[in-house]
């Protein structure tokens, strides 16, 4: 995501359709954003979800992209989607979506975006 970019450790709290992220580098906290009717980011302020997508992801993507990406949920209205007995993939062009029980694994190629979240136990 252009100006946030991140790679270390975080945490994702869900509530229904409310999702709150931590992020965390070398232990101090360095970011943290919540996504519900609006995206908020600490240092950002909120955004519509398609104020958001214009902004940092893709005018293209459905306002609800990032949400259901933290929630493991299937993206662009479950096209493309293919399940299988850990989770489920979708295809969708350039983007290779993939759930399952070790994680969630976003990659858009053509637009540069890569989101991995690993489930720790």
């Amino acid at each position: 995501m252009k100006d946030l970019r991140f790679s270390d450790m975080g945490y994702v709290k869900s509530s229904g359709n409310s999702v709150k992220v931590d992020l965390f580098e070398v232990g101090s906290a360095v970011l943290n954003f919540e996504i519900d009717t609006l995206i908020c980011v600490s240092n950002k302020g909120c955004l519509s979800k398609s104020s958001f997508n214009e902004e940092y992801l893709s005018s293209s993507y459905p306002d609800n992209i990032l949400q259901n990406i933290f929630l493991a949920k299937p993206i662009f209205n479950r096209e493309n989607i293919a399940i299988n007995e850990r989770g489920f993939e979708q295809n969708i062009g350039s983007i290779k979506y993939k759930v399952d029980d070790r994680g969630t694994y976003f990659k858009d190629s053509k637009k540069g975006i890569l989101i991995k979240l690993k489930t720790l136990k």
